[in-house]
């Protein structure tokens, strides 16, 4: 059953689960955080797991249109509603740009960072011609509100990974379909127009993490989400790199039990 936080202009929905060192697990933005219902269980075996709906996603609700907010002090008043000093972070494309700003903004508050194809505020990774014509055309239905059309896009694009049958991985593309479809539904109307991004952008502050980071993005991907992969793994002075071959986007709902072991061995050598 869900908790919820009141912050600021919106209601933020979240769930523990286990007891021990803090992680918390921050969905991909074509998700919610039912992503990491296979992981969590495995996890949360010797770990206190924290999950939770960004705005805009999920079961949080927006409650005042175009609210003030940063998603870093959203993290970080979950972790204090919480009692959490320090806490491991997980972070899945979106959510990876979330976990990185916060350990950037809030250093003495991340005991680790792993990047799971996660993004990099302030950096571009580039795109081909056929990628950049895809982003192009899922502005255009975003703006047209055409759910379905966009919707079975950004399964091609993300989950199967480009050039990929749909049958690849067709339960993880029917599990993410049905949370990006109702977030667009559900949220669409959200104002979610006052968020204040990290300033200066964390592709220049790489330096300045001092939490050890891993890396792990899909040979599948697309080449901007492997180009930002190699950024900060190259960047962070405690960074590394995997690269998965034949995985594209959603890694963890791909492999989980993989997933863990990689999670689950990071943190352990790291101390966190």
């Amino acid at each position: 059953m869900s908790a919820v936080l009141e912050r600021p202009g919106a209601r933020i929905a979240y769930d523990v689960t286990g007891d021990g060192p803090a992680l918390v697990l921050l969905h991909a933005w074509i998700a919610d955080r039912r992503m990491w219902d296979e992981v969590v269980p495995a996890l949360a075996r010797h770990r206190r797991v924290v999950r939770y709906d960004a705005r805009g996603f999920g079961e949080t609700v927006a409650t005042e249109p175009g609210a003030a907010y940063s998603n870093r002090a959203d993290l970080v008043a979950l972790l204090d509603h919480l009692g959490i000093d320090r806490a491991a972070l997980v972070g899945a494309s979106g959510g990876g740009t979330i976990a990185l700003d916060t350990a950037v903004e809030f250093p003495d508050r991340v005991a680790a960072l792993v990047s799971v194809a996660g993004g990099l505020s302030g950096f571009d990774g580039g795109t081909t011609e056929e990628e950049a014509a895809i982003e192009a055309e899922l502005e255009r239905l975003e703006e047209a509100a055409e759910w379905d059309a966009l919707v079975e896009i950004e399964m091609a694009y993300w989950v199967d990974g480009l050039g990929q049958p749909p049958e690849r991985v067709a339960d993880v593309r029917r599990r993410v379909a049905e949370m990006d479809r109702a977030a667009y539904e559900r949220h669409a109307d959200d104002d979610l127009g006052g968020m204040t991004p990290l300033e200066p952008r964390a592709v220049g502050r790489l330096a300045e993490l001092r939490a050890p980071v891993l890396v792990v993005v899909g040979d599948l991907d697309a080449s901007g989400a492997q180009a930002t992969a190699r950024r900060i793994a190259a960047d962070a002075p405690n960074g590394r790199l995997e690269v998965w071959p034949g995985v594209a986007h959603m890694l963890s709902m791909e492999h989980p039990e993989r997933f863990v072991r990689l999670v689950e061995a990071f943190l352990d050598e790291v101390g966190a």
